[in-house]
């Protein structure tokens, strides 16, 4: 049995608020899609439980999960977001244009019973924003480092910020938060000073599918990891 929590993050690893999804799923090993057995939401946190009886690699996710639609004024070229937390947040007076924009957030995480496998490394993304791992996500080691690519909609992002945060991070002498840009490839090796539970996580603006329910949306994607000696 494997217990996972699932919550939105002031600072992580913290929950403040409960993750709710309509599509909360996982893969076994031999990469076909199943269900969690249990999920119970909370106000600040949800709580899902699956077995885990066969041996090698799971996916556990989120899937992609439709958010909150706010406001997006172009201001010089640049859309800029309204706030939508603050009822007297105002379109800026110079802006020439608005629109409305809906958040699409992904959190994955991989867990190996015995030896790592591979199948479910090669499904395809669970969202358009894509954090794809390149050294197997359960056997990351301190002296190796993390290899992983970024892509959007199948096409690598090159000169692409990612950010990274620790567990634990915050009680350092300074808060540790790094942020990371991949190559012209839209590939990125991470170093690590010491092992522990790590999280990346990843945003980017686009247009929404066809259909959708804004014409814009705001993608966000992370990985949940832990690096060992």
């Amino acid at each position: 049995m494997i217990t996972l929590e699932g919550g939105f993050a002031e600072k992580f690893f913290s929950s403040d608020v409960a993750l709710k999804s309509q599509d909360f799923h996982l893969y076994r090993p031999d990469g076909k899609r199943d269900s969690f057995d249990k999920i119970a939401s909370f106000e600040q946190i949800t709580i899902l439980e699956s077995d885990i009886n066969e041996p090698g690699t799971y996916l556990f996710t989120s899937g992609e999960r439709l958010g909150r639609i706010s406001t997006i004024a172009k201001v010089k070229g640049e859309w800029v977001s309204v706030n939508p937390d603050d009822p007297k947040a105002q379109v800026p007076p110079d802006a020439t244009e608005t629109s409305k924009l809906q958040t699409a957030t992904v959190t994955d995480v991989y867990v190996t019973k015995g030896k790592p496998t591979n199948a479910v490394l090669k499904l395809p993304p669970q969202g358009r924003l894509a954090l794809t791992p390149i050294t197997h996500p359960n056997a990351i080691f301190l002296d190796d480092g993390f290899d992983l690519s970024a892509s959007w909609g199948g096409k690598p992002l090159a000169n692409f910020e990612i950010t990274l945060y620790r567990q634990g991070g915050g009680y350092d002498e300074k808060s540790f938060e790094q942020i990371h840009k991949t190559d012209a490839n839209g590939r990125l090796k991470l170093k690590f000073a010491q092992p522990g539970v790590y999280l990346i996580m990843a945003r980017h603006r686009g247009d929404a599918p066809q259909g959708a329910a804004t014409p814009y949306r705001s993608y966000t994607t992370s990985l949940t990891f832990e690096v060992t000696r």
